[in-house]
């Protein structure tokens, strides 16, 4: 078997390549909001547990064995950023900001909160990097000069693997899965969780 963008490929004694299962959705994508206008990060977090499951199914259908498993930037499934501290926000249209080797790339998504004068700056937008130290905001507009403050954090992504989008009853030609994801907060005991629903199709082809 080898892996191919998300996909679960089959070779067969013939030499043909056999799709068994493709996830139709992007990567599962969040941010943690902490009510107050701001976003928590990793260090934030204690835990950030998955369970997989096929939604529709008459019992529960555990996928892959994935079944509360922590997958706290594990350098598998989950990848939970920390944040950076802004420094700069520019009166312009878009705004650049300003973060000390931020690591980002043009195309990711961040969210900005905290920044004063400039407040514009602050929400979640997609960016374009410009350098090692800076980055556009796209679709942004100054509000006024930057006079102090500003965190930034990239969104959480759940990459799943291939064998995590497998197609649980053989008969079908696509299944709805459940991905459960399941956190606890560093201060507290608080726990929260959030459930997102989506397709796997069994493309069962030869080519």
């Amino acid at each position: 078997m080898s892996v191919s963008e998300n996909r679960a490929v089959l070779t067969d004694a013939a030499g043909r390549t056999r799709v068994v299962a493709e996830r139709t959705h992007e990567p599962i994508k969040l941010f943690f909001a902490d009510g107050q206008g701001g976003y928590h990060d990793a260090a934030a977090l204690t835990t950030l547990t998955l369970t997989l499951y096929e939604r529709d199914a008459a019992a529960l259908t555990i996928i892959n064995a994935v079944d509360g498993v922590n997958i706290l930037n594990d350098g598998t499934r989950g990848t939970v950023p920390t944040k950076k501290t802004v420094t700069g926000a520019t009166n312009a249209s878009p705004i650049i900001l300003t973060v000390a080797s931020h690591g980002y790339s043009t195309g990711d998504r961040v969210a900005v909160w905290g920044v004063l004068g400039n407040k514009g700056a602050n929400g979640v937008r997609t960016i374009t990097v410009l350098d090692a130290n800076t980055f556009e905001l796209d679709g942004s507009a100054g509000t006024g000069a930057y006079t102090s403050g500003g965190s930034v954090v990239k969104e959480v992504q759940i990459l799943l693997q291939p064998a995590d989008n497998q197609i649980v009853t053989a008969a079908n030609e696509m299944e709805w899965h459940r991905a459960l994801l399941q956190w606890t907060w560093s201060a507290g005991a608080r726990a929260e969780k959030y459930e997102i629903d989506f397709p796997v199709r069994n493309l069962n082809k030869v080519s």
